[in-house]
């Protein structure tokens, strides 16, 4: 009862508040701002896909691309909140409801890709960044697309994606922790012992403050190595 009645004083107030906004000729919250919303975001891209192309020639590449690309759109229909939102050459761009979620399918997709390199006996490597910020939804379709995302923090998701290297998920903080939160200490069919690390502060071009850089994978098999220093991001020192 105590919470129907918060619920109905909290829509009364806000109504209150739009009536005394209409009646004083200030401008109601706009449907732009309504478009917004927070997005737990991954990106990816193949680790080295050039050499990959001039190892296995075009046609056997471009077969092997389009076998990678089923898988993880695979994974993706087996989600509940998942949306591809881009995808370019070799990368994709997903969006979830939430960073636990997104977390269990990087992890899947990793182990689905390691299976398939190793059937295939190629080099295929996959690196995941995974933020979570608001962003700015645009739902007019174009280019075959019914959504897209939009700002900075689409922007802070791709840069962490760079710091990583092959089968590697690296994530910024939020995510990870509320990720490890829920997910330490389940066991996952077909997964095994997630390892969780906590690489410190990065500089990262392209975002004004340091940005700290977390990682999640499988004990013995992911990566698990802070990024190394590059043009694009540095350790951030005091």
């Amino acid at each position: 009862k105590l919470n129907r009645r918060l619920a109905a004083a909290g829509a009364s107030a806000t109504l209150a508040s739009v009536t005394r906004a209409s009646s004083s000729g200030a401008q109601a919250p706009t449907q732009r701002s309504a478009a917004n919303r927070v997005a737990t975001m991954v990106f990816s891209d193949i680790v080295g896909s050039t050499k990959l192309k001039q190892e296995l020639g075009d046609a056997r590449s471009m077969e092997v691309l389009k076998h990678h690309h089923a898988l993880v759109r695979q994974l993706l229909k087996a989600t509940a909140t998942g949306e591809e939102v881009s995808t370019a050459g070799d990368s994709f761009f997903i969006s979830f409801s939430i960073p636990s979620e997104a977390v269990t399918f990087a992890l899947r997709w990793q182990d689905k890709i390691r299976d398939f390199s190793h059937d295939e006996g190629v080099n295929l490597q996959d690196r995941i960044g995974i933020h979570v910020g608001e962003v700015y939804t645009d739902n007019a379709k174009s280019a075959g697309k019914d959504f897209d995302l939009n700002g900075l923090q689409v922007d802070t998701a791709a840069r962490i994606m760079s710091l990583a290297q092959g089968d590697q998920i690296l994530l910024s903080q939020f995510a990870f922790v509320n990720a490890q939160q829920m997910l330490e200490g389940i066991e996952f069919d077909g997964l095994g012992t997630l390892a969780w690390r906590t690489y410190g502060p990065f500089v990262v071009k392209g975002v004004d403050m340091p940005i700290d850089i977390y990682e999640v994978g499988e004990a013995g098999l992911a990566c698990l190595k802070s990024p190394p220093d590059s043009e694009k991001a540095k350790r951030f020192t005091r």
